[in-house]
């Protein structure tokens, strides 16, 4: 097994509450605000309408007063405990389920109707470990999340994908173990090691991340707040939009001049536009990557050395893509098979002049979306 590519094993101790932050600040990608500097907000209430269809909705994870509004995030500075009332999803069903499901923040796209639903239980990254340790101490919400998954998807089969040697169920579930090295963690794979075929008809899968956020839903009634990452040896339960400083902070990790702060795992995650920044619903993962730790991404002219088409787990050339997403070559794009680029980032990471395919194939994948929805 290549140990460079084993997602971490042991999640460690039960995660660490931080308390809501003082100041909020909920990521607008995606989303067009719906409130204003000055307002005043209770907790769980609309902030911004996603634009994009399947994605949910923002809201205030604390209640308080709007003290920023711009581009890239709605900021709440906390003031009280006023919160908005919940909703009644118990006799919802079909269309409406789903409309309000996206109405209280849920990504509703994964949701669609299949006849057999997989549950990733994998750390989905080499060091996290934040999914195993959803699936060790928050079963119940987990349970919930799936009841609820199950309502609006249909599903009459549900295999819980796990990795070898975890103790783990969830009620209604098949339990079945699958490879623990990356990429196979990734959903596509991890359906492939389930069923045997690649993306078979009738068959989607879930993250528990993805239930844990649908569970707090089917708890409350109210939008999901929380996310648990996993930021070095530990993991967090964080409110949505506490600040990455604050998360670093309570982890004892500091970030420099020059270090890079990535969100999710360090192959397909995000870097963080400052430290300001919040948590968004869903975030995995948290790490800092020192300067000088790594070559620095350039725009070199692809080599045409053939290691990122090696590599690839979609057997995909992620060389030609990145070369037509560079030069606003979206057909070629689409003609070269774009869309079965499932993101692991090992392209990137074997690429010996640096390029950032990882992140030319996505800018790809975003323009693609933008022309499909101005037709």
């Amino acid at each position: 097994m290549n140990r460079m590519f084993s997602p971490s094993t042991d999640p460690g101790p039960a995660a660490m509450a931080l308390p809501a932050p003082v100041r909020a600040c909920v990521p607008l990608a995606g989303h067009a605000p719906r409130v204003s500097c000055g307002q005043a907000v209770t907790k769980g209430q609309l902030v911004a309408e996603a634009l994009e269809p399947g994605l949910g909705d923002a809201h205030a994870p604390v209640a308080g007063k709007v003290d920023l509004v711009d581009k890239w995030n709605v900021c709440v500075v906390a003031q009280g405990e006023a919160r908005a009332e919940p909703v009644d999803l118990a006799a919802l069903e079909g269309g409406t389920l789903r409309a309000v499901l996206r109405s209280l923040g849920v990504d509703i796209a994964p949701l669609a109707v299949i006849n057999t639903l997989v549950i990733n239980g994998l750390n989905s990254e080499p060091g996290v470990t934040s999914a195993e340790l959803l699936l060790r101490d928050f079963a119940p919400t987990l349970q919930a999340g799936l009841d609820l998954a199950r309502r609006v998807m249909g599903a009459s089969v549900c295999v819980l994908a796990l990795r070898q040697g975890v103790a783990a169920s969830l009620a209604g579930c098949d339990t079945r173990s699958v490879p623990a090295v990356y990429p196979q963690t990734l959903d596509p794979l991890v359906i492939k090691a389930v069923t045997g075929k690649e993306n078979p008809e009738g068959v989607a899968a879930l993250s528990v991340h993805e239930l844990f956020c649908l569970g707090q839903v089917a708890e409350t009634g109210l939008p999901c707040d929380r996310t648990v990452l996993t930021v070095g040896e530990r993991n967090f339960l964080v409110v949505v939009g506490t600040p990455v400083s604050e998360v670093l902070a309570a982890a004892g990790l500091d970030a420099r001049d020059g270090d890079r702060v990535v969100l999710d795992g360090l192959f397909r995650g995000f870097t963080a536009r400052s430290l300001g920044q919040g948590v968004d619903k869903g975030v995995y993962g948290l790490s800092v990557v020192p300067a000088g730790a790594h070559a620095p991404v350039t725009d070199a002219p692809c080599m045409e050395c053939g290691k990122c088409v090696r590599i690839c787990p979609s057997r995909v050339d992620p060389g030609l893509l990145s070369g037509c997403a560079e030069f606003g070559l979206l057909k070629q794009a689409v003609d070269n098979y774009i869309d079965a680029c499932m993101e692991c980032g090992l392209c990137a990471y074997v690429c010996p002049t640096h390029r950032p395919v990882l992140q030319y194939i996505r800018l790809a994948k975003q323009q693609l979306r933008e022309v499909a929805e101005s037709v």
